[in-house]
């Protein structure tokens, strides 16, 4: 695997038209296709996210490759690094919870050996802001910020509401003391040097709720995580 956008690049038209060297999983064979404009952006330490437009009969596609960095050692190691599931399970619930009326990227092609491009997966890349301090700040989502809470709170309803039964294995499936005891485990390991986090575990145990049902949760629901439009 390598870095360099020009490599990225023939790899991808591979993977897309469905070349030999790559499965297209459903997307249009075209002789036409080409990949332009590859370029790495900010994607955390452990993934990598490429943006890169994607011509073919069809006419040009902005999408998004999100993968793990080269020199991860494979797929198994994924779960490890992020602390949640691999990348190929995350493209199974992001398709799922497009099928039950999420606002979510669309996953064109989920990674295999054959493409040479590591794990990972290929989507939509869609427009609008993650940075917090612009949607907080810029007038040029005023508008936005009047129903962001509401349309948070309807996307967690509708990630909430979908069945588990539909769900691919490989995803947690943890009682909240398993999943605190998860977590203090985390903060032993790196030393347990964090007395608010501490205070935070020990106040969660102290006043976890009832029992209820069982649902799909997101896990990082946050600022960062979401792409805010003026709408």
């Amino acid at each position: 695997m390598t870095e360099t956008p020009a490599a990225l690049a023939a790899l991808l038209e591979k993977a897309l038209a469905g070349e030999p060297g790559g499965v297209s999983s459903g997307v249009e064979r075209s002789v036409e296709s080409r990949v332009e404009n590859v370029t790495r952006l900010s994607g955390g330490a452990n993934m990598e996210t490429w943006a890169f437009d994607w011509h073919s009969a069809q006419g040009a596609r902005p999408l998004i490759l999100r993968r793990l960095p080269p020199g991860a050692a494979d797929a198994s190691s994924d779960a490890v690094l992020v602390g949640s599931i691999d990348l190929p399970t995350e493209a199974a619930v992001l398709r799922q919870a497009a099928a039950h009326g999420v606002s979510v990227p669309t996953v064109l092609l989920v990674l295999s050996d054959e493409h040479g491009l590591g794990s990972g997966y290929i989507m939509s890349r869609e427009r609008g802001e993650a940075l917090p301090f612009r949607i907080l700040a810029d007038e040029k989502y005023a508008g936005a910020r009047r129903g962001l809470a509401f349309q948070c709170g309807e996307a967690l309803g509708k990630i909430h509401g979908i069945p588990l039964a539909v769900l691919p294995p490989g995803l947690r499936d943890l009682e909240m003391e398993q999943d605190l005891d998860r977590l203090q485990g985390l903060l032993d390991a790196y030393g347990n040097t964090s007395a608010v986090h501490q205070l935070a575990l020990n106040w969660l145990r102290d006043n976890a709720p009832a029992g209820g049902a069982r649902c799909l949760v997101h896990g990082d629901f946050r600022n960062g995580n979401l792409l805010v439009d003026e709408q």
